[in-house]
């Protein structure tokens, strides 16, 4: 479940795969293998979580109580399902995480799961690129209206 590098008084582990009721045993045994008398930075890399439950959460909380005071801990590539589970559980105030750079496929969308992601994302992100020329929701909509009146026509 985890692959924990530590050179001097850093250590970076990487986790996969879910952090639930029936995997936070596991998780809580490996990451007790740390000296953490020695960590002065934590990092955890969620690239490979797919999903956190209130059981991971709990063993974060225990996680981030056996580190100094002056030890920095930071979750990196986070995807937007953990996200949310630390957003609205409130957790984003105990402990930094940075998101993931997640690569969107938008022709598999569905179109309510295409306007959510605009809804969230904004109008001004980049969407594809084609021929060095960006588009953005903004030039979509655009288009999608001069096609609409075509059809009409």
């Amino acid at each position: 479940m985890l692959k924990k590098t530590i050179k001097d008084n850093k250590a970076l582990v990487k986790v996969n795969g879910r952090i639930d009721v029936e995997s936070s045993p596991l998780f809580r045994k490996e990451l007790a293998e740390i000296n953490y008398e020695r960590i002065k930075s934590l990092v955890l890399d969620f690239s490979e979580v797919a999903y956190i439950s209130s059981a991971g959460l709990r063993e974060l909380l225990v996680l981030t109580n056996k580190l100094d005071e002056d030890a920095s801990f930071k979750i990196i590539n986070v995807n937007s399902v953990v996200a949310d589970v630390f957003e609205m559980t409130q957790f984003s105030q105990f402990f930094e995480y940075t998101l993931a750079e997640e690569k969107v496929d938008y022709a598999r969308m569905s179109f309510k799961e295409l306007l959510a992601y605009k809804v969230k994302n904004g109008v001004d992100k980049t969407i594809f690129s084609y021929s060095e020329k960006s588009y953005n929701w903004a030039d979509i909509e655009r288009y999608s209206l001069i096609i609409a009146d075509e059809l009409r026509l």
